[in-house]
């Protein structure tokens, strides 16, 4: 048979095209066997394997997602820029939800120099019965806009909330957050001092002589409560890693190793 080029040629490009192919990458459903009993194998001593409630016949299929409607959505002003970081928690025949909420920069309360942070961040509260209808219940904590009349349980972002069942009474729920640590030539300074250092640098045109060396620091803060409304804030961090931290870290409890897990 004479040599042809041609389809020697379409050959190699079929094969080319099958390899690369396989090696594209595929989207594979990721399906979760929680919550199914795998059974077990005992052995008996002359080594032989009997496998006992095996799950046959039980296959996984991945299902049309379906997506409720939106269970709680933004009202009042302190909750205009977005609402983050829920932590839910269910008592007996209620869900008790703590949330994060940034105001509008642009709010006057805000642009005031009354919601403390980069972030005008708070921290609010509220309960439902069905996990569905919620309703925010009038806290009396933090002023807001001149008025305590509000739904605002906190002016500290916490991120997270637990009910810890091994706490004692008046440490029943614990919160963590993150902030940032500053200091200024080795010395603690907050936030504002720091904004205030850089002004006058800016206006100086000179970073060498005014505040020789600022440093920050992201690091975990914490809060305990007796109710979940009044809140204490720990005053020194409760962890400081040399990495950098992000978004909601989660506070649990290990009961295997008798210890509290971020």
């Amino acid at each position: 048979m004479p040599f042809e080029l041609g389809t020697t040629l379409a050959f190699n490009e079929d094969e080319e095209k099958r390899q690369m192919d396989e090696l594209q990458a595929k989207t594979l459903p990721a399906l979760d066997w929680h919550g199914i009993w795998p059974g077990y194998v005992s052995h008996d001593d002359e080594g032989l394997y009997f496998p006992q409630d095996l799950p046959t016949g039980i296959r996984l299929a991945v299902q049309q997602a379906e997506c409720s409607d939106p269970v709680m959505a933004r009202q009042k002003r302190w909750e205009a820029g977005n609402i983050h970081y829920p932590s839910l928690v269910k008592e007996g025949d209620r869900y008790r939800l703590w949330y994060c909420c940034f105001a509008d920069p642009e709010d006057p309360w805000v642009k005031a120099g009354h919601v403390p942070g980069k972030v005008p961040g708070l921290w609010c509260y509220a309960e439902s019965g069905d996990g569905f209808h919620w309703e925010r219940p009038e806290l009396g904590r933090v002023e807001y806009d001149g008025s305590k009349d509000n739904k605002v349980g906190s002016s500290y972002g916490y991120m997270n909330v637990m009910r810890d069942p091994n706490g004692s009474d008046e440490e029943r729920y614990k919160a963590i957050g993150i902030t940032a640590k500053f200091e200024v030539d080795g010395q603690p300074v907050s936030r504002a001092e720091v904004l205030e250092l850089r002004a006058k640098r800016e206006a100086a045109g000179d970073a060498g002589e005014i505040g020789a060396n600022i440093t920050s620091q992201v690091v975990v803060t914490a809060g305990v409560s007796a109710d979940g409304y009044s809140w204490t804030h720990l005053p020194e961090p409760i962890m400081a890693p040399p990495f950098l931290l992000d978004t909601q870290n989660i506070l649990t409890y290990d009961a295997d190793s008798g210890k509290y897990v971020i």
